[in-house]
């Protein structure tokens, strides 16, 4: 029986890595995935960095995927219309690249990809402004991810792209990394959070974007009974700051770790989701990456009743709440208890979401 080829696998990308946004997680994870699977080289820029820990360490991944980072000009961060320029300029370099280097699969986030490079396997995150060198990319491309079927019937409706080109992938979790259970009495002492109170946990960015709910997490807090707590992981400074000044019932802590957060998930009694309506991403397209570590953490689940949220999960798997009510979500919390059923279902269905099995996916096409 002939041994089974090692496919060749580049994922190039015009991003800051490692960085504390979630897109950095994705990326760190399907590039690890991929490499248990299969030769994976990651490709992006070299950028001005404060965080100065290798992106292996940062994400807390294995090294099963080499690093091949471009020199070019860092001007990518002056402004939007430089951002453009550097991506182009990015994605010419690496067209030369791969016209010396073959691989089997070639996947990126970058949306114009496909005018420098057919059969590239394309993520779509946000549906993009219309344009024809956009359509163009995309008519070219091998297969398109995006994260949710609202943005796959409004791709293959804007652009007239073929049904079966078009692939729902939502985003992952790596489950084993949440099997390992800690004190929760040591984490609470080391954060300072309450030993007496019910746990609200929410974790991410606070108000960038402004569609994160945050701000209406900071207004129910006002109408919690006194035995709640709210506790915030993932602000800068200034605003964990502003907002222990100014709530009684809040605990904000400061960005963490990626190892540091699902300790922390561990300490709580129930994790939120607040997503906003108001905005097309949040309501429609985006895959949040906390909710399936939330699921993965094995605790109750509060989320914004939104089609981006229906999407992966139901009211059996849930706790479902009115989004950009403040009223209506400080109700939910004040009526919740520990569901068994709920956590079970949404450990359940999480399993389908392992970042290996997202890798075995873009493998398989």
């Amino acid at each position: 029986m002939k041994n089974k080829k090692i496919k060749k696998v580049l994922y190039f990308v015009n991003a800051r890595m490692p960085t504390d946004r979630a897109h950095g997680v994705q990326i760190a994870n399907i590039c690890e995935s991929l490499g248990l699977q299969s030769d994976t080289t990651l490709m992006i820029p070299k950028r001005s960095n404060v965080i100065k820990k290798n992106l292996y360490n940062y994400y807390s991944i294995k090294k099963s995927f080499i690093t091949k980072v471009i020199k070019i000009p860092d001007f990518g961060h002056i402004g939007k219309i430089f951002f453009q320029l550097h991506t182009v300029f990015f994605l010419l370099i690496v067209r030369i690249f791969i016209f010396l280097k073959k691989y089997d699969v070639y996947i990126t986030r970058e949306v114009y990809a496909g005018i420098f490079k057919k059969d590239v396997i394309i993520e779509v995150h946000a549906l993009p402004k219309d344009n024809v060198f956009l359509k163009y990319s995309l008519f070219r491309a091998k297969k398109i991810l995006v994260k949710t079927s609202y943005l796959k019937k409004e791709i293959e409706k804007k652009y007239g792209i073929n049904e079966g080109k078009v692939n729902v992938f939502p985003n992952g979790v790596n489950i084993k990394k949440f099997s390992i259970k800690q004190d929760n009495m040591d984490i609470k002492k080391s954060f300072e959070i309450p030993l007496d109170k019910t746990i609200i946990m929410y974790t991410g960015s606070f108000f960038d974007p402004s569609w994160k709910g945050v701000d209406v997490l900071l207004n129910a807090s006002k109408l919690l009974d006194e035995k709640k707590h709210i506790v915030l992981v993932g602000g800068t400074q200034e605003e964990v700051m502003e907002i222990n000044n100014t709530y009684k019932n809040v605990l904000a802590i400061e960005r963490q770790s990626n190892e540091k957060i699902i300790s922390l998930l561990q300490a709580a009694d129930f994790l939120i989701l607040p997503n906003s309506g108001k905005d097309l991403e949040s309501k429609y397209y985006t895959s949040p990456l906390k909710l399936f570590e939330y699921m993965a953490a094995k605790k109750n689940i509060l989320a914004s009743d939104l089609p981006s949220i229906n999407d992966l999960v139901n009211k059996e798997e849930v706790t479902f709440f009115e989004p950009d009510n403040y009223e209506s979500l400080a109700n939910t919390i004040n009526k919740s208890i520990f569901d068994k059923n709920k956590i079970e279902a949404s450990y359940k269905k999480v399993q389908l979401y392992d970042w290996k099995k997202r890798s075995d996916i873009i493998l398989s096409l």
